[in-house]
């Protein structure tokens, strides 16, 4: 790529890059061109490039499960719940 284009920094969860980069080496890719593919098809689609879904219910609790568990890691703190409170209620 041309050195007049600008880096970017972005957060990547230490094993989706350990996971992405070995797929991507096995496609001879770097993750700067692969993200560049994915802003590109975002472009041509006017959207995201793949159909989103909201999950089941019980999927959708365990996954906020464990994006909170990630937080409450990152801040060192375990002050936050790890689940919120029902509507009207208490945390579970």
């Amino acid at each position: 790529m041309p050195s007049n284009i600008p880096a970017t920094t972005i957060r990547i969860e230490p094993e989706v890059k350990k996971e992405a980069t070995a797929i991507l080496d096995e496609l001879g890719l770097s993750m700067s061109s692969a993200v560049n593919m994915f802003l590109r098809a975002m472009i041509r689609e006017g959207g995201l490039p793949f159909e989103m879904k909201v999950a089941p219910k019980e999927l959708a609790a365990s996954v906020n499960i464990a994006d909170r568990e990630r937080e409450r890691e990152r801040v060192g703190t375990s002050r936050l719940p790890l689940r919120l409170p029902k509507e009207g209620g208490r945390n579970a």
